[in-house]
């Protein structure tokens, strides 16, 4: 296929170690819609996965994708899951990478991955597509297309499970596997603060989600959520105007009280979901760049003790 001789030429002079079954066209039903989408995801990784994949690590399927729990659609809405939890879900010989993405494949906000000792159990979901991967902190769904899918289940090393860490947040800027922390221990790059984002979601539904950069539903939901205020409000004053009884305004802010709560809780769910870059961008700039003239980043040089790690 042309996009697949076009993705090999963009990738021609990388260093990134790629597996020749890599290339073939995806199968199933719209192979062809799900290639070129594969390839695209692929091309707007690359600055990340060359970034963040070890010279020994050979990279073995890339899939466009989306990483949720079932209980996040029931919550959110299925086209809000799919907006917000876009990935791109890269398996190497070594691990599943997992790259928080838009819709059009550009990286966002965090990358996590999963090394396949921490694996447990790894069900293919042939009916519709995608995976479930059972870790020893969580079991989550992963949706892709189903020729994907099979690609994944036959590619996918067969490794002995020896599961000690589960999925593992990476440092936004030099990729390191790092603890939920606030700035990473390897080069010193600060991240989004989850207990925030869970605050501003509290003190105003919408505030927390644009602050980690869904801005687009972050402001839908500011929007709901002053809409409620003018109803309390309106409410409010009729009720004290009618009867003189504040029971309306009361039972307005219970309501109000209990929205606010179940979504700052859910906004912390999501910013818990990886490391969120500070510039909502990947790779995020690390401690001691500078930006050049046309936002090329130029590093300064970093002591030892900052040096990335990879796998």
């Amino acid at each position: 296929m042309k996009i697949i001789e076009e993705t090999q030429a963009v990738f021609q002079n990388s260093p990134l170690s790629i597996d020749e079954n890599f290339w073939q066209a995806s199968s199933g039903i719209f192979k062809g819609g799900a290639t070129k989408r594969r390839m695209k995801f692929f091309r707007e990784a690359r600055s990340v996965l060359e970034a963040a994949v070890a010279s020994d690590e050979k990279i073995l399927y890339v899939s466009p994708g989306t990483f949720f729990k079932f209980w996040e659609v029931y919550f959110g809405g299925a086209a809000v899951v799919q907006l917000i939890n876009m990935n791109t879900i890269v398996l190497t010989d070594k691990r599943i990478v997992l790259i928080h993405t838009d819709m059009k494949g550009r990286p966002k906000s965090y990358a996590n991955q999963i090394r396949h000792r921490e694996l447990m159990e790894f069900k293919t979901r042939g009916l519709i597509g995608g995976f479930t991967a059972k870790m020893i902190d969580r079991k989550a769904t992963f949706n892709m297309h189903r020729g994907d899918t099979k690609r994944f289940k036959e590619l996918m090393p067969e490794i002995e499970a020896k599961p000690e860490k589960g999925l593992e947040h990476l440092c936004p800027a030099c990729f390191s596997p790092q603890s939920r922390v606030l700035q990473c221990s390897q080069c010193g790059t600060e991240v989004k603060d989850p207990s925030k984002a869970a605050r501003l979601s509290y003190f105003l539904p919408g505030l927390g989600d644009i602050y980690l950069g869904h801005k687009f539903f972050g402001f839908m939901e500011l929007l709901g959520s002053i809409f409620l205020w003018l109803i309390t409000f309106g409410v409010a004053t009729f009720g004290f105007l009618e009867d003189g009884s504040f029971i309306p305004l009361i039972i307005m802010l219970v309501v109000i009280a209990i929205y606010n709560t179940t979504d700052s809780l859910l906004t912390r769910f999501q910013a818990r979901k990886g490391l969120f870059s500070s510039d909502g961008k990947l790779p995020t700039r690390r401690v001691g760049e500078r930006l050049q003239a046309g936002g090329q980043h130029a590093a300064v040089p970093v002591d030892s003790r900052h040096a990335p790690q990879k796998l």
